[in-house]
């Protein structure tokens, strides 16, 4: 006959991975969550983050202890987008121009 002291045990080492698989989705949704976040200022995404995934204001910065020192959109960091940016901006007339302009400036204020 086996314990019941053995089967919590084996209980235990059941839910283990499971448990360990549910942090890792959680990690995934919130990074996911932090690649798609507009650029801003560090408190700003901290304050989304704990609204977002109902944690309170303290936890959220927990979270971020090793919040990143570069951005990067699409592998690039902010200056070289900026420069890329300026250069396709070479090549339209008009609104498109005034409108790419108005958001590289955007850009540049929020890195």
């Amino acid at each position: 006959m086996v314990s019941i002291s053995e089967q919590l045990e084996e209980a235990a080492e059941e839910i283990k991975p499971l448990e360990e698989e549910k942090q890792q989705i959680i990690d995934d949704i919130k990074l996911s969550w932090l690649k798609n976040t507009k650029l801003d200022d560090e408190h700003n995404i901290i304050k989304d983050f704990s609204k977002n995934f109902s944690v309170n204001l303290s936890d959220a910065k927990k979270s971020f202890d090793n919040f990143p020192k570069q951005y990067i959109i699409d592998d690039k960091e902010i200056p070289e987008v900026v420069k890329s940016l300026r250069k396709y901006r070479r090549t339209l007339k008009g609104d498109d121009k005034e409108q790419l302009t108005k958001s590289i400036e955007t850009l540049i204020n929020a890195y």
